[in-house]
């Protein structure tokens, strides 16, 4: 139960003015608030709720959260998944290349991951790889489409391998996994693909 602590306190025989009584009640505080002290029609500002404690959140009010939470429901009227792709190319460690350019953009949407690349550069081995920020999930290894260009050729159908359980996607310039990338001249490789992250 709420504890109200008066704004001024008197003495036995002490003259009471109205001075004296508006004090009394203008200065006093109310403490030790719960919920049963709270009518349910009052309408109390999302900013003035203990979200930690309550668990609830108010519609039409911003928040933001810490930790780990978790909630039974949750409605929302835009897209909450809705993010910028993030250019990965610089941080990837990518094989094959003497100096590659081009772009590794990443998004992810949950457990999914979404990967568009296009690497290009001088070949400086006979094979290709680059990494991912996201371990593939433990299930089966996925092959995808990718058009690819070697030794400065025409472009061609290749393959990208991504592994389970790994960060590595494997790039071959054929529809096999065996044959080996020229070592010089121009290689470059593009495509799509999406995987389940771990």
């Amino acid at each position: 139960m709420a504890t109200v602590t008066r704004g001024q306190t008197f003495g036995a025989t002490e003259t009471i003015t109205n001075t004296k009584l508006h004090t009394l009640v203008d200065d006093a505080t109310v403490t030790g608030i719960v919920n049963a002290d709270v009518s349910a029609g009052a309408a109390i500002a999302a900013s003035k709720l203990d979200l930690t404690s309550s668990g609830y959140l108010t519609t039409g009010e911003n928040f933001t959260i810490t930790g780990v939470y978790t909630f039974t429901t949750i409605t929302s009227t835009g897209d909450i998944y809705t993010a910028a792709w993030a250019d990965y190319l610089t941080t990837s460690t990518i094989v094959g290349w003497a100096t590659p350019t081009g772009t590794i953009y990443i998004k992810k949407v949950g457990n999914l991951v979404f990967v568009n690349y296009n690497i290009t550069g001088t070949s400086n081995a006979n094979n290709a790889t680059f990494t991912v920020p996201y371990t593939t999930y433990n299930g089966a290894s996925i092959v995808a489409f990718c058009r690819v260009i070697d030794n400065g050729g025409p472009k061609a159908a290749g393959i990208a391998i991504i592994p389970l359980n790994s960060v590595t996607i494997s790039l071959f310039k054929s529809m096999t996994d065996t044959t080996d990338w020229t070592t010089s001249g121009t290689k470059t490789v593009s495509g799509q693909f999406f995987y389940e992250a771990a």
